[in-house]
């Protein structure tokens, strides 16, 4: 793999070294062609003259003028028809050169037609040029092609997902509704009451759904302060006591200070879709532990649930996930309050994890720089 500065060195010094020798080899067989065409306009008589040596006489002279008037125009055309022979052909094999070499760039341009119609399985083949630049050109284009696929996938994906847990509420409503239009079900407070709930769970997907696009596109306000998650976890904690309670579980915690530069509202927000995900899905008793370690502060909610499946960490933050498709959806959770956990994390410059808990259970968490966002750290 060579740099194409070197790679036009190279063309360049092809074209002038065939230029050059083919130039040269014409000219010298030009004169030899012309010499002995010369020779053949002298007469016996001037030969002979010639090969004696001496003065010439008047007759000789005249007629050697005359041989040269002769040659001279035919010896001018042919150096020029060489010099042209020689361009022409350092010309094609310059060209030949020049062609093999950007050869690649007429495959790719190909390439990204394909991309344009719709293939994102399109690639541009690897090993067609020894040109460094264009190498790196073509392996950088593939990873873009391949993001451009795997992009389209998860969109394709997320938008089936989206509209199948749409689906779910939409049909009760659609159908409870109709049914109360019918006269089949009670219009009443009691019948009244699981609607709302339908509708407040859509109202949280498309929340939910808003915040996510919005960190996707590098868009997600965050209002960053000097915040203590120990405090941001003692109010969430607060508020969220009686749907614990509800369920029999108590709550512990082990709130050490851990001051970090973030958003408040938006720190509140991921514990109380850490914790609502623990009531939905694990087991009591829950705790939820915050510190400071080195440059990072933590805030961890741990449960005594079945965790995770093998296997199952790394997609446990994708959206609409759930270990266990039915079970979720009866829960009532939206399938997107990890995602949204994950997203805020990543908004500050840091990290949503999960880890399997000693003596069984889960563990989901958020690690956040002390710093803040490395864009809005402070100078």
């Amino acid at each position: 793999m060579r740099p194409l500065s070197r790679q036009l060195f190279r063309l360049a010094a092809r074209a002038a070294l065939a230029t050059l020798l083919v130039t040269g080899a014409c000219i010298w067989i030009g004169l030899e062609l012309i010499n002995q065409y010369g020779e053949r306009l002298l007469s016996p008589a001037a030969h002979a003259a010639m090969d004696k040596g001496g003065e010439l006489p008047p007759a000789i002279e005249a007629e050697l003028r005359q041989a040269e008037k002769t040659v001279t125009p035919i010896m001018t055309g042919g150096f020029l028809a060489c010099v042209a022979l020689g361009l022409a052909v350092g010309g094609l094999v310059g060209w030949r050169y020049a062609r093999r070499l950007v050869s690649p760039l007429a495959q790719l341009a190909h390439t990204a037609r394909r991309l344009r119609l719709g293939e994102l399985d399109a690639r541009v083949p690897a090993g067609l040029t020894e040109v460094q630049e264009f190498d790196e050109f073509i392996r950088d284009f593939n990873r873009m092609a391949q993001g451009l696929q795997a992009a389209e996938l998860e969109r394709q994906a997320s938008s089936a997902a989206i509209a199948h847990e749409l689906r779910t509420p939409l049909t009760v409503l659609h159908g409870r509704l109709n049914g109360m239009l019918d006269g089949v079900f009670p219009l009443s407070r009691e019948a009244l009451v699981p609607l709302l709930a339908q509708t407040q769970l859509l109202a949280r997907i498309v929340d939910d759904l808003r915040l996510l696009t919005l960190a996707n596109a590098g868009a997600l306000a965050l209002n960053l302060t000097a915040t203590d998650l120990a405090r941001q976890a003692q109010a969430v904690l607060t508020s969220m006591q009686p749907l614990a309670e509800a369920k029999g579980w108590s709550m512990q915690s082990d709130l050490q200070p851990a001051v970090a530069r973030a958003d408040g509202e938006r720190v509140r927000q991921a514990l109380q879709a850490l914790i609502d995900n623990a009531l939905r899905y694990g087991a009591g008793p829950l705790a939820v532990h915050t510190r400071t370690q080195g440059d990072v502060v933590q805030l961890r909610v741990l449960d005594r649930g079945p965790g995770l499946p093998p296997g199952a960490e790394t997609r446990a933050f994708e959206r609409f996930w759930r270990a266990d498709d039915s079970r979720g959806r009866e829960s009532g959770g939206s399938g997107l309050g990890l995602s949204v956990v994950q997203a805020i994390a990543q908004a500050h410059g840091g990290t949503a994890f999960y880890e399997p808990r000693e003596g069984g259970g889960a563990v989901f968490g958020l690690s956040l720089p002390v710093s803040g966002p490395p864009q809005a750290a402070p100078r």
